[in-house]
């Protein structure tokens, strides 16, 4: 019997120890907010909650990325539109033939913005509406 607690014991630590205890800020900090990426929209994957699961392939890889934005905007991304991500910003863009759409890549309650700091956004103005390309400097 006493076997049995100390490998029970073992085995509650090793699980402890090989859990990620990362807040979402984290790993927005961390990870998200500084990504770059850029290329055509492979494929993608419409989840719960208004998120948007891209993959987006150019020369030289493939890499997913999320896109957590208005329903509506979503809902007119298709495959082949080109995506950019800007670095350190949460800031992308999605480009069809010569118009272009410039939108938040992820909707942060005022509680996460507290917690995350200054972040480039683009200006209500700007997103959320398709533009002709060469007329949007």
């Amino acid at each position: 019997m006493k076997k049995i607690k100390i490998l029970n014991v073992i085995v509650f630590i090793i699980f402890s120890l090989s859990c990620e205890n990362r807040t979402y800020i984290e790993i927005l900090k961390k990870e998200y907010i500084p990504k770059k990426l850029e290329g055509g929209i492979d494929s993608f994957e419409l989840w719960k909650g208004s998120i948007l699961r891209l993959q987006i392939k150019n020369k030289s890889k493939t890499e997913k990325i999320s896109v957590h934005t208005n329903y509506k905007i979503l809902m007119q991304i298709r495959k082949g539109d080109y995506f950019k991500k800007i670095a350190n910003s949460n800031k992308c863009i999605i480009k069809r033939g010569d118009s272009i759409i410039k939108i938040d890549c992820n909707q942060f309650t005022d509680e996460e913005r507290d917690s995350l700091g200054k972040i480039e956004e683009w200006k209500p103005e700007e997103k959320n509406s398709w533009r002709l390309s060469r007329t949007d400097k």
